[in-house]
C-alpha cells in the first residue's frame, strides 16, 4: 500500500509540490506539472494528480490521488475526478453550516432561558415592571435577529444541496460515458487479438 499523510495535514503554499500548486492556482496539478498526461515518469513512480477542494471561488484545501499506471490521467478521468472532488468540497461545506445552524440554535435556546429568567425576576418586582419590557422587548428583537439569520443559513445548506445534486448527475454521466469507451476500447482489442 501507499503511505498515507497524517489527517489534516497541511501543506505550505508556494512550495513545488501538486498539492501546494492545485490549492495555489485553483486547478488540477500533476505531480509532473499541468494537467494533461503523466507520461515519461521515472520507473517506480506512481502518477498523482492534487485536485483544489473549491467552495464557490474559494480554495479550501485539495485532494491527492496516485493511480497504478501511468497515462492514466487523460482529461476524461481528471474531469470525473475533479468532478468528485467539488462534491466533497460541496459536502464538507454542507456539514460546516450545519455545525454553524446546530451552535445557533443552542444559543438561541440558552439565550431564550436567559430571557425568561431576566423577564420572570423583572417582572417580579412592582418597581422594575418597566425595565422588564424594555429588556423583554429588546431581547424579542436579538431573538428575531438571530431567527432571521438562522432561515439564511438554512437556505444556504438548501441550495448547496441541490448544487450537489446537480454536480452528482454530472459525475454519473461522465463515469457512464467513459464506462462505454473503455468497453468499445476493450472490444477493439480483443477483435485485433482474435485477428492476430
Amino acid at each position: 500500500g501507499w503511505p498515507t499523510p497524517d489527517r489534516g495535514s497541511r501543506v505550505k503554499l508556494g512550495t513545488a509540490g501538486a498539492v501546494a500548486r492545485a490549492i495555489a492556482a485553483g486547478q488540477p496539478c500533476t505531480a509532473a506539472g499541468a494537467v494533461q498526461r503523466a507520461e515519461g515518469l521515472p520507473a517506480g513512480t506512481r502518477p498523482e494528480i492534487a485536485l483544489p477542494l473549491k467552495v464557490g471561488t474559494q480554495v479550501v484545501g485539495a485532494l491527492e490521488v496516485q493511480v497504478e499506471e501511468s497515462g492514466a490521467l487523460g482529461e476524461h478521468t481528471v474531469l470525473i475526478l475533479q468532478t468528485m472532488a467539488d462534491q466533497l468540497a460541496t459536502t464538507l461545506e454542507n456539514a460546516r453550516l450545519l455545525r454553524a445552524i446546530q451552535q445557533t440554535v443552542r444559543e438561541l435556546g440558552t439565550s431564550t432561558a436567559e430571557i425568561l429568567a431576566a423577564t420572570g425576576q423583572q417582572a417580579a418586582g412592582a418597581s422594575g415592571q418597566s425595565a422588564a419590557i424594555t429588556q423583554a422587548s429588546t431581547t424579542i428583537d436579538e431573538v428575531r435577529t438571530i431567527a432571521d439569520q438562522t432561515a439564511q443559513r438554512a437556505q444556504g445548506v438548501a441550495d448547496l444541496a441541490q448544487h450537489t445534486a446537480e454536480i452528482t448527475r454530472t459525475g454519473q454521466q461522465a463515469l457512464a460515458d467513459t464506462v462505454t469507451e473503455v468497453d468499445t476500447v476493450r472490444r477493439k482489442v480483443e477483435t485485433i487479438a482474435t485477428g492476430i
